[in-house]
């Protein structure tokens, strides 16, 4: 009887056990697929905003080329700044400008669109200072999203020294994902260039300076700068902390932007990406 039992025991453990285990992958799987579902909702939002100007150059055009290495470094992205192209693949450029009229009637938060040479980072902006984080988890038509959309700082504006956006980092290399690559120096170095459209026009960034943060750090509170003397102490301390530098130390009256993804090692740490207006 007791070896009856014993297998018994044994049947309903495993059982279990692979209940678990299949309720486990299905929760992995549909989450997987919802994510991949909010990028493709996304790429989608792009096509069909986008807009084309009759004195843009042709959508395909190749930079010269050069026996210099064709690397996408700092020096390339000045070259493709000054064309006001942006990097697709390779040598290949295009411009890349979003008809915010169109945007807007879909969402009328929607105050910009981001993008980041190089990288799968290509998604619009929100703002709602009246609710801070609403964007979090809910797509750009107002839907449950684990992707959210990313969004400016409820205190920030976008005229403001410096504007704050926040972005999830996603298991799946989308959204801020690729932010944790700037970890990396030559990464920020091949990558160097930060866009963001609005309806004002196209500002170009260039970026700064990256740090580990707390979710609390008092960098954060760079938004406004009241005087010269806040923001010099601001840049003095976060670039003392950063990870590494580049470039010269932003003045007061330059216009910053930062953006803050979870990293994978704390629930309460961040990554930060400064970049100064060009």
């Amino acid at each position: 009887m007791a070896a009856v039992k014993i297998k018994i025991i044994l049947c309903v453990c495993l059982a279990v056990c692979l209940t678990a285990l299949g309720v486990s992958g299905f929760m992995l799987y549909n989450d997987y697929a919802q994510r991949q579902n909010d990028q493709n909702a996304f790429e989608q939002l792009d096509e069909a905003t986008k807009t084309t100007n009759d004195e843009a150059v042709p959508d395909e055009t190749t930079l010269p080329t050069t026996t210099e290495s064709t690397t996408f470094d700092a020096d390339t992205a000045a070259k493709v700044d000054e064309q006001d192209f942006v990097h697709l693949a390779g040598d290949t450029y295009r411009n890349h400008v979003h008809d915010f009229k169109s945007l807007r009637e879909i969402n009328s938060e929607c105050i910009g669109w981001l993008s980041i040479y190089g990288t799968t980072i290509d998604y619009p902006v929100m703002h709602t200072p009246n609710n801070p984080e609403k964007y979090l988890n809910l797509n750009f038509y107002g839907d449950y999203s684990v992707s959210g959309v990313p969004f400016l700082d409820a205190g920030c504006k976008l005229n403001g020294d410096n504007m704050i956006i926040y972005g999830h980092d996603m298991n799946v290399g989308t959204m801020f994902a690729p932010l944790l690559n700037y970890t990396g120096k030559s990464f920020a170095q091949q990558h160097s260039v930060i866009q963001l459209e609005t309806e004002q026009g196209v500002i170009k960034y260039s970026v700064y300076a990256v740090a580990k943060v707390k979710s609390n750090d008092m960098f954060y509170n760079l938004k406004n700068a009241p005087n010269k003397a806040f923001f010099d102490q601001k840049i003095k301390d976060i670039s003392q902390r950063a990870l590494y530098t580049i470039g010269s130390q932003p003045k007061y009256g330059q216009k910053l932007i930062t953006l803050s993804t979870c990293t994978n090692d704390g629930q309460d740490n961040r990554l930060i990406v400064i970049a100064v207006q060009k």
